[in-house]
């Protein structure tokens, strides 16, 4: 499990170095659109996690905490994926200033469900800081992307450049997406060896979309 999660966010480091130039027609924003899911599916997955282990393995004053930071995570959520359609409609560095900002939000929002993650049993802590883990790296990466493509509409690369460079990067993309639904199947699938924990594990979602 620990290399294919390596192999994941190597997939993330790869995938920022060649997007300088992508951003003019957002192709790469779509595939961000249909790498959302995934990322919402996976925050779920890590709060159904937690409810599954809740006075068990998670004390219940954790479980409360945990779900409210999860409520606030949904909304963001949401709201990239308005501010998304709003820039497919009309794109602006403004709004790309705001889809920025609110997925380093989600990204400030999971640590601070880590580090209030006061949990001592060790099987319950792996499993639910790797699935948390996916979801930083996932929101971290399109974080990163944007002064990038911020950079690129301010350029004065050809259309034809751009457009090369942009069906690139939405390749790329998509290869991180399969990236991360491949190491959310393996921390799922993999047992701890803890009864408990591993029946939590039975009960989340197969696969991410």
């Amino acid at each position: 499990m620990k290399l294919n999660v390596k192999k994941f966010l190597l997939y993330f480091a790869l995938f920022n170095c060649i997007l300088f130039l992508a951003g003019c027609t957002a192709t790469w924003l779509s595939a961000v659109s249909a790498l959302l899911p995934a990322l919402e599916t996976a925050v779920s997955a890590a709060i159904s996690f937690v409810l599954a282990l809740e006075g068990k393995t998670i004390p219940a004053s954790v479980v409360a905490f945990i779900q409210n930071i999860g409520n606030d995570i949904a909304a963001q959520i949401a709201n990239v994926k308005t501010l998304i359609a709003d820039y497919q409609a009309s794109a602006s560095t403004g709004l790309l200033s705001q889809i920025q900002a609110v997925f380093q939000g989600i990204s400030s929002n999971l640590s601070s469900i880590l580090s209030g993650f006061n949990v001592t049993d060790s099987a319950t802590v792996s499993k639910f800081t790797a699935l948390i883990g996916l979801a930083i790296a996932a929101a971290n990466a399109i974080f990163g992307l944007i002064p990038l493509v911020t950079a690129a509409l301010a350029s004065h690369a050809s259309e034809e450049t751009l457009k090369a460079e942009d069906k690139e990067a939405s390749v790329h993309i998509n290869n991180v997406h399969k990236g991360l639904q491949q190491a959310y199947v393996d921390i799922r699938n993999t047992p701890t060896g803890t009864a408990v924990v591993d029946t939590a594990l039975s009960t989340l979602p197969t696969s991410l979309p």
